[in-house]
């Protein structure tokens, strides 16, 4: 059953984001060049912009999330004797997903661009590691939404209403950004996006310092709230 899952969710990741890719870069995949390779990562509309995975990444992934943890169902629950048994599955399942997410996310990027790029323009750009470094971001970026969704789930106790909230909620996150509301010079968005800063030969470090604070601090608060609820309520 649990590979029959995986490979679902493998091939519905693989179609996904190939359908995505050829979408978003259609219009620059004639004449290829370093500008136009710029354009289809991380401009606006781009295939690793923060509107890709702020409004377009999270939903499947919640989706797929859902297929592969049904923490829910009776069986699974019976099988713990403790909710922090349950919760710790929870996280391994998650990261799980997350690096297979993002790994094929990735994957179908080097893929295409490959196909349709030259060999030393790609060198000459670090595509391959910056590629690398954002599937890292990728990773964390994910488990931060398991962790928000876990949250809204635990307190909602309604799984089809803590995606539609988690989705509003990174989705209101970007366009207060990208209105300029903010109340901060900081976005998650901007650590998300180590492909843009990469390309402008920025440093990641402390990018990747802050989105381990916020999986941690995430993590720490769904696992109080998940394990304070009785396993029947």
């Amino acid at each position: 059953m649990q590979k029959t899952k995986w490979g679902h969710i493998i091939l519905t990741s693989l179609l996904f984001f190939s359908a995505v890719w050829f979408f978003q870069g259609r219009h620059w995949l004639i004449d290829t060049d370093y500008e136009k390779l710029y354009e289809l990562n991380v401009s606006v509309f781009g295939y690793n912009s923060a509107a890709a995975y702020s409004l377009i990444y999270i939903l499947p992934f919640l989706l797929l999330l859902n297929l592969l943890v049904r923490h829910n169902s009776a069986e699974i629950t019976t099988r713990f004797d403790k909710r922090s048994s349950l919760y710790r599955l929870f996280v391994y399942q998650s990261i799980q997903l997350a690096v297979s997410y993002a790994g094929i996310q990735c994957c179908v990027n080097i893929l295409w661009t490959t196909l349709f790029f030259d060999q030393p323009l790609l060198h000459q750009a670090s595509f391959y590691q910056a590629t690398l470094y954002n599937a890292i971001a990728f990773i964390l970026f994910y488990l931060i939404t398991a962790f928000c969704f876990k949250i809204t789930e635990t307190i909602t106790k309604l799984t089809a209403l803590s995606m539609g909230i988690t989705v509003l909620l990174f989705a209101t996150s970007y366009f207060i950004e990208k209105i300029g509301i903010s109340m901060t010079h900081w976005s998650l968005y901007q650590d998300v996006g180590v492909m843009e800063l990469l390309f402008n030969g920025g440093v990641v470090g402390i990018n990747y310092l802050r989105l381990v604070v916020i999986a941690i601090i995430t993590s720490l608060l769904a696992s109080m709230l998940f394990e304070r609820k009785d396993f029947i309520t």
